[in-house]
């Protein structure tokens, strides 16, 4: 953990996808003491199940965390209490611009149509855009040529980022609350 003598998280980045974001959240993560799922043996917290703390620098199917994931962080917290801390927060310093792979390729104009309709509407109901769309699920839908050209027709659904209803974004294809 942060505390301990090896505070250290190591992650990768290739620079223009983000590519390296899931492993630095799960790094980051560990070093603050949410213990990785591989270590539970319960049903919701295996690496089959996808959550965050799954697979080790892997990219992963959820972008939550599983409840033993969730509960191991509230144990280190608990734990952590009354002793020293490990670490401080510098609240005084900037805040970063929330950049995101939605605002990186510039997929607001491209995804407008999509985005328009899921802050003024519910998403259950089949709108034009998504009538032919496998899934009426606004995440899994391809909407930025920018975004899906970069990754060479690899990287399908709505990028990282992209509004999907009211206070919620995309995130690996899945609309979740920031």
């Amino acid at each position: 953990g942060v505390c301990s003598r090896r505070r250290v998280a190591l992650s990768s980045d290739d620079g223009k996808t983000f590519s390296g974001v899931p492993a630095a959240v799960q790094q980051i993560s560990n070093l603050l003491g949410v213990e990785w799922d591989d270590k539970m043996n319960m049903h919701g917290c295996t690496p089959k199940d996808g959550h965050v703390m799954s697979r080790n620098g892997e990219r992963t199917q959820y972008p939550t965390f599983s409840k033993c994931s969730k509960e191991s962080w509230d144990d280190r917290t608990r734990t952590s209490i009354g002793g020293s801390p490990g670490y401080k927060l510098n609240m005084s310093s900037p805040t970063s611009e929330r950049r995101t792979p939605y605002t990186f390729f510039n997929c607001t104009e491209p995804c407008n149509n999509i985005t328009g309709e899921s802050e003024s509407i519910v998403l259950n109901v089949p709108s034009e855009v998504r009538v032919d769309s496998e899934t009426l699920d606004i995440c899994k839908i391809d909407c930025c040529p920018d975004y899906n050209n970069q990754f060479h027709g690899i990287k399908k659904g709505a990028p990282d980022g992209m509004p999907c209803g009211p206070l919620q974004v995309c995130l690996q294809q899945v609309c979740t609350i920031p």
